[in-house]
């Protein structure tokens, strides 16, 4: 699979009926086989909607995760490849997102049921940083 934005089913039919588009079209714009004016756009609103960019690269096994939890002072630290730290300090509901040892995302009192999603939030702004500079 080349590189390509990843949505639900869901999101397309939705981004379908806004954008006035079939899915073909959307598709291709989706797969970077267009590059016209409207294809950004449609890249652009995807990624705003949630999509995740799909690069068609493995991360090697020793690189893709590690889990350690503190359970003294109440911190669970998440590695996702070599370089992105996740901090949820489970005390203050605080998520704290690191790219090289630089905070990149903050979010405070997170309830647990959100941490998923606040994960997924702050991967889509590291996604961004990545593939917008």
């Amino acid at each position: 699979m080349e590189k390509q934005i990843l949505l639900p089913v869901k999101v397309k039919r939705e981004m379908m009926h806004t954008f006035n588009v079939g899915r073909t079209r959307l598709g291709a714009a989706l797969k970077y086989e267009s590059n016209s004016p409207r294809a950004k756009m449609l890249r652009a609103a995807a990624i705003q909607r949630g999509g995740m960019i799909y690069t068609g690269q493995m991360v090697p096994k020793a690189q893709s995760q590690s889990t350690d939890t503190v359970k003294d002072r109440e911190v669970s630290v998440r590695l996702i490849g070599g370089k992105v730290q996740l901090k949820i300090d489970i005390e203050t509901s605080t998520v704290r997102l690191l790219v090289d040892g630089v905070e990149a995302f903050v979010e405070a009192r997170v309830p647990i049921q959100e941490w998923s999603k606040t994960l997924c939030t702050a991967l889509q702004q590291i996604n961004e940083m990545v593939f917008n500079n």
